[in-house]
């Protein structure tokens, strides 16, 4: 294994994520996509961009046909800030939303997770635990490549479109490191497809592909080598 690693990780679930997946598998990339099993039958407008598009999450067929050989992980279940709720009702959220996962994608383990709007309390991370989730990641970019520390507030090397987001990759790519590094890269497929900047993220993608010295991963194949999440179809 190299000492190099590149992940993803891309939330909610929706439809543009087919989109997402045929350019990861173009550059034989690897992504976690968290999802919350609450809001299948919810859509909404995503106004930010030229025009509003209309964002609808998958229904499970759907989930199952496009995220073969990429890991699923939870998002909660309805997406709420876990902070503010009550422990039963936080426990509820984080429960449910991994036994829909295991039963959607026939899984037997769920470790990950992505905090809903990037916020969490010690509660919610002690029912994190409870349910057996090793690795929870937030939304404030680090702009560095930490693989160890505390991975139940694990910080992203950048949101995709954080504006510096090629010098950190370019930083990356130009890394010699005899220590474990982790360029850990998320976002939501709506964005590139609101904003109309797949063009952007592919050329993300193309840089980043295909080099002797990097391993492409999964969260959970790239922080605790484990691919028990990763859905084989």
């Amino acid at each position: 294994m190299n000492n190099k690693i590149v992940t993803f990780s891309f939330d909610d679930g929706i439809q543009y994520d087919a989109k997402l997946v045929e350019l990861l598998n173009k550059y034989n990339l690897k992504c976690t996509f968290n999802i919350n099993t609450g809001l299948i039958y919810r859509s909404h407008e995503f106004a930010r961009g030229p025009e509003p598009i209309e964002v609808h999450r998958l229904f499970p067929e759907e989930m199952k046909k496009i995220y073969v050989g990429h890991e699923i992980a939870s998002h909660s279940l309805t997406h709420p800030r876990l902070e503010t709720l009550t422990v039963h009702e936080m426990e509820t959220e984080i429960r449910e939303d991994i036994e829909n996962i295991k039963s959607i994608f026939g899984l037997s383990n769920v470790p990950c997770f992505a905090y809903p709007y990037g916020t969490y309390s010690e509660e919610v991370i002690e029912v994190l635990k409870k349910y057996g989730i090793k690795f929870a990641r937030g939304t404030h970019s680090s702009k560095g490549f930490g693989a160890e520390g505390d991975l139940l507030e694990y910080r992203p090397s950048a949101y995709y479109r954080d504006e510096d987001l090629e010098d950190i990759v370019d930083e990356f790519l130009n890394l010699k490191t005899d220590k474990k590094a982790i360029l850990y890269i998320w976002g939501h497929s709506y964005e590139p497809e609101g904003y109309k900047e797949w063009d952007k993220l592919e050329t993300i993608f193309k840089k980043l592909a295909n080099r002797k010295d990097i391993d492409y991963l999964t969260n959970g194949e790239a922080f605790f080598n484990d691919d028990s999440a990763v859905y084989k179809g």
